[in-house]
């Protein structure tokens, strides 16, 4: 059975996302998705907080990071192929949270490999927060439902100027 396993998907750079998030802050729910006074627990078609997203050199792309303008690496993403051919499992790792993709969360990719749809369920249990001028990560409950797409011409229709939720690496 481990023959008909297809090597992992490849990942494009550019990533949009529609994404579905709620919160507590221990007290009340809480809108990660908001701005300002806005009670919005939603975001569609966003830069994606994946965007920038690149093989780690050596791994012969079995890890990817997520690289930004600044030059931080704010998540690491790897793929895990499975028998379907055009379907991987994903793991997802971030700097300044303890959110990851949790099982069924997954990558579609066309019959050359390359991915085009992430489906993913996100938990984050803690976030940063300044203490004493120290960044330390405190407890937190967020749940996001997100599906992300590859940023492509053929999609330009799906683009808004939304601010996708950021997994606080954007």
């Amino acid at each position: 059975m481990a023959n008909k396993i297809k090597p992992p998907v490849t990942f494009p750079v550019a990533w949009r996302s529609a994404e579905v998030g709620i919160g507590t802050d221990g007290n009340k729910i809480v809108y990660p998705e908001a701005s300002n006074d806005d009670k919005s627990l939603t975001s569609f078609g966003g830069t994606s907080f994946i965007n920038g997203v690149v093989p780690v050199a050596g791994s012969d792309s079995n890890f990817y990071q997520v690289n930004r303008g600044d030059g931080t690496i704010p998540a690491l993403v790897s793929p895990v192929p499975t028998l379907l051919p055009c379907v991987n499992r994903l793991i997802l790792a971030q700097d300044s949270s303890a959110g990851t993709w949790m099982p069924p969360s997954f990558v579609l990719s066309n019959a050359k490999g390359q991915a085009y749809l992430i489906v993913d369920l996100c938990v984050d249990l803690a976030q940063p927060q300044s203490v004493s001028g120290t960044e330390v990560l405190t407890p937190s409950a967020e749940i996001f439902i997100a599906m992300q797409w590859a940023d492509t011409e053929k999609l330009a229709y799906l683009r808004t100027d939304d601010i996708a939720h950021g997994h606080h690496a954007g």
